[in-house]
């Protein structure tokens, strides 16, 4: 059984409730009924990959053949899309510097212990310059998710302090021009 240059179009994993409920985007219920074993707990979700779409699962990289393709995720998993990465070398901010560590911890779980220390030390630091109530009012709830072993809720939420960064700190997605000056 061969893998050549065969798409990837259906593969099955398990994602709780709570993952589900917290999964923006192309994330939706699959309509297929929970599996009997499970419960409601169990919700099958259907993600969409566009071609060559590449994502984590569970610590492995995952790349989409050359057509569209749909995951079934009807277990519990780690799985996040390539947009969603951070390589170590980007988290070169104060909100980007709590990120990396939380989607370490959601990445490899069992090993989440070695990336909580640096990611209590830089939320601390972020809070300590940050006046913000509704940012603050986040960065709480980022820690209450650590802490509830609920990670892919808590990089939802740092997201929000990357986007409040970018805002005060004028960064730029090198995608979008800067405006003339002219005129």
């Amino acid at each position: 059984m061969g893998c050549g240059n065969a798409p990837l179009t259906r593969f099955t994993v398990k994602l709780d409730r709570s993952q589900a409920a917290s999964r923006p985007g192309k994330f939706q219920r699959s309509g297929h009924p929970p599996p009997a074993i499970g419960g409601a707990e169990d919700l099958p979700l259907k993600l969409s990959l566009k071609p060559g779409e590449k994502f984590v699962l569970n610590g492995a990289v995952v790349q989409n053949g050359d057509r569209r393709g749909v995951l079934v995720l009807q277990n519990k998993a780690s799985v996040l899309r390539e947009k969603d990465i951070m390589q170590v070398e980007e988290a070169n901010t104060p909100a980007r510097r709590i990120y990396f560590p939380v989607m370490m911890m959601y990445l490899d779980q069992g090993s989440a212990g070695r990336y909580y220390d640096e990611f209590v030390h830089r939320l601390s630091e972020f809070m300590g310059a940050v006046r913000n109530p509704e940012v603050l009012a986040d960065c709480v709830a980022i820690s209450r998710h650590c802490m509830a072993q609920e990670y892919y809720k808590a990089l939802m939420l740092c997201r929000k302090l990357i986007e409040y960064e970018d805002e005060r700190l004028g960064n730029v997605p090198s995608s979008i021009p800067a405006g003339d000056s002219a005129g």
